[in-house]
């Protein structure tokens, strides 16, 4: 499903800033609320969600739920389960569940651009022609993507990132606010951009990079804003 086609999300998996984000980007764009129901790990402890939407459910049993009812699902568990939201993603699409978008309408997208499915993109956001941005990606506000532009899945762009012309981004990156990269220029998989960063050259894949001009200071460690190799292991999601 193209992100365009997408209907509003009847079950959200994330009830934390990620989850109050898409509710309040929804509203924003008109789409009803009323009937979304949150997943969270924090339940049964918490039941009240953002814009005091119910949670029903942890995320196993969520899972559950999304597979026998196949209603309109969105994951919005935090950046730093980065491995987790590509398990759940993966394990719906896998089964046909549909996954919804968000899209401020403010969106301008140029010719010959290719979206994937469940995109979340904020006010503001300009993507070039030619661009190719694959399925469950997300664009703060501000974000600029250049022409011919190349991003794999499951990747988060902090607010006011721009990328310039015929730059490859790959999977599971994680670019943050005010980064600018420049053309060209590849940024790894499971690799993460500090903010305000001005990547000149490529970044190697599960490094992190920070700095004017960047430079690479460490490998992403557990429990940062990209995934490792390890976890993505541990949750069976390595192709």
């Amino acid at each position: 499903m193209n992100a365009f086609d997408s209907p509003p999300p009847r079950y959200i998996f994330g009830a934390g800033e990620m989850g109050d984000h898409i509710v309040r980007l929804l509203e924003s764009t008109g789409k009803p609320i009323d009937q979304i129901e949150f997943f969270d790990d924090a339940f049964p402890a918490r039941t009240s969600g953002p814009a005091g939407l119910p949670i029903v459910a942890n995320f196993a049993e969520g899972m559950k739920l999304s597979l026998h009812d196949r209603e309109p699902v969105m994951i919005a568990t935090g950046s730093k389960g980065a491995a987790v939201r590509y398990s759940l993603l993966s394990r719906l699409m896998l089964a046909g569940v549909p996954l919804a978008s968000a899209i401020h309408p403010s969106l301008s997208i140029g010719p010959g651009a290719w979206i994937g499915s469940h995109l979340v993109a904020f006010p503001g956001c300009i993507i070039g022609k030619n661009v190719e941005i694959e399925s469950w990606c997300w664009l703060y506000s501000g974000v600029i993507i250049e022409h011919d532009a190349e991003v794999g899945s499951n990747v988060i762009f902090g607010p006011g990132v721009v990328i310039a012309g015929n730059v490859r981004i790959g999977r599971h990156a994680f670019l943050g606010a005010g980064v600018t990269v420049a053309p060209g220029v590849t940024i790894g998989e499971r690799s993460i951009l500090g903010a305000g960063a001005v990547v000149v050259r490529d970044i190697p894949p599960g490094m992190i990079a920070m700095g004017v001009p960047a430079s690479v200071r460490r490998p992403v460690p557990e429990g940062a804003d990209a995934p490792t190799l390890e976890a993505l292991e541990r949750l069976g999601c390595l192709e």
